[in-house]
């Protein structure tokens, strides 16, 4: 594109370039009905600024946050759904053996 030269439309390359994911991942967004609007020209499929704007305003609405985590503090509940006793659990067998979780060497 010439310099000075306004960009009216991404290509569905540029637009995926320009928001960090793959055409896959395009395609896969446009069959779940979440994608950008489109227009074609030809066969060109093109996304105007104006709709990948709105297309981002969109994600942002609908996305999930989520609060960090600080170092040390574990969750309240484990990942089968139980409370957390805060048990510190061996991280490597030879910790497990000595808590006696797992046997030895045989």
């Amino acid at each position: 594109m010439p310099s000075g030269t306004y960009q009216a439309a991404y290509s569905v390359a540029q637009f995926c370039a320009a928001h960090g994911f793959t055409n896959v991942m395009f395609y896969k967004l446009m069959k779940q009905g979440r994608g950008p609007r489109i227009m074609k020209v030809g066969t060109r499929t093109l996304i105007s600024v104006e709709a990948a704007a709105d297309w981002r305003r969109t994600m942002e609405d609908g996305a999930e946050v989520i609060e960090p985590r600080r170092s040390g503090v574990r969750s309240s509940r484990c990942v089968d759904g139980a409370p957390d006793t805060g048990e510190r659990l061996p991280t490597t067998r030879k910790q497990a053996v000595a808590a006696g979780d797992i046997g030895g060497a045989e």
